[in-house]
């Protein structure tokens, strides 16, 4: 049987939400509301450190970085030991900054400083790190007063210096960001009892039920990828499972996947009958049943009798199944009845005769 189902995806003030669904009926639009943009913390950087050029072999490191506390930003950071290049931003799939925190313990006074969490890339693999950062605006463009730190311990790697040329710079303005809530109801059947995920520019994902709500903190305005993913694997989305959509200061934007699904195949069921105990020989009639909720019919059937023999069969109807078989020696026996849709699932049931004198 074939479903279909529409998903509306309804994005608000400045943000844009990617979530997962189950198969189901139909799922109604999750509907974004937002509150009030608070101040944030901004650090900013671009600069070097070490001495001599930024090529190729030279212990050089380059940075350049925005990110603010409502966890939004970009970093590009280059060790020209190698050479390596680490990314972070908007653009870059499975990167962003997960961690923000206003004051360092790396500077002289932590107040001019800050540090941040993030996931980035390195250019050119696939590799992906976790990182920390930590900066103090220390002194005037071209002090050689200002700090950088980064490091990488999953892959064993850290640097931390004064900058040599460029300027770090701690400051704080008015946030574009607000808060996002994403909410589904969803009717219909075979809905999915463990609900699905909502996830924000591939970065932070919350498990939502079927019928609840979730909040996101802190989103910017823009263009940011929505994408579809937990889908069932008895159900595709037309047109892929990605958008792109840009949202506008203040604005809204919507984003809509169609869903087809196609319901499992079930298989039959079979009752091959009560155990039984016979005193008339070694003759034997079974009689079993079956019943299909798709009616997949025809259906194939093999009774294999325990004693390395088997009878096989065809039916056009649902309902019972008979054959005999005669027994060579006294004793018990298990019977298996299978019955096997014309999609191919298979369900059996098994009974035991014994046969005494």
């Amino acid at each position: 049987m074939n479903e279909r189902m529409t998903l509306t995806g309804v994005v608000g003030l400045l943000a844009a939400a990617l979530f997962a669904v189950g198969c189901s009926d139909s799922v109604s639009p999750f509907v974004p509301e937002f509150d009030t943009a608070p101040a944030v913390v901004e650090v900013t950087g671009l600069g070097q450190l070490g001495t001599g050029s930024p090529s190729a072999g030279n212990n050089v490191q380059t940075l350049d970085f925005d990110v603010k506390a409502d966890l939004t930003g970009t970093l590009t950071y280059t060790d020209y030991t190698f050479p390596d290049t680490l990314l972070v931003g908007p653009t870059i799939p499975g990167t962003g900054i997960t961690a923000f925190r206003t004051s360092s313990s790396a500077c002289s006074d932590p107040t001019k400083g800050a540090e941040f969490d993030g996931t980035g890339q390195v250019f050119g693999e696939a590799e992906m790190v976790n990182f920390t950062v930590a900066v103090c605006d220390n002194g005037p463009a071209g002090s050689g007063l200002d700090f950088f730190s980064f490091s990488a311990p999953s892959i064993n790697y850290s640097k931390s210096a004064t900058l040599t040329s460029g300027d770090i710079a701690k400051s704080t303005g008015s946030s574009s960001a607000g808060s996002l809530v994403v909410s589904t109801n969803t009717s219909g059947t075979s809905l999915p009892a463990s609900g699905y995920t909502a996830t924000v520019d591939g970065a932070t994902s919350q498990p939502i039920g079927i019928n609840s709500s979730v909040t996101f903190a802190n989103l910017a305005a823009g263009t940011h990828t929505v994408e579809l993913s937990g889908v069932a694997s008895n159900c595709t989305v037309s047109g892929g499972t990605s958008r792109m959509v840009t949202v506008p200061s203040g604005g809204t934007a919507t984003v809509s996947y169609s869903v087809g699904c196609i319901t499992p195949n079930q298989p039959p069921t079979v009752n091959a009958g009560p155990d039984e105990t016979s005193l008339i020989g070694l003759f034997y009639a079974e009689s079993a049943s079956f019943s299909d909720p798709d009616n997949n019919g025809p259906w194939s059937y093999t009774i294999t009798w325990g004693d390395g023999s088997s009878t096989t069969g065809s039916t056009s109807s649902q309902g019972a199944i008979s054959a005999s078989h005669t027994y060579l020696l006294f004793g018990s026996y298990t019977i298996r009845v299978t019955v096997t849709d014309s999609a191919g699932a298979s369900g059996s049931d098994t009974k035991v005769v014994t046969f005494i004198l």
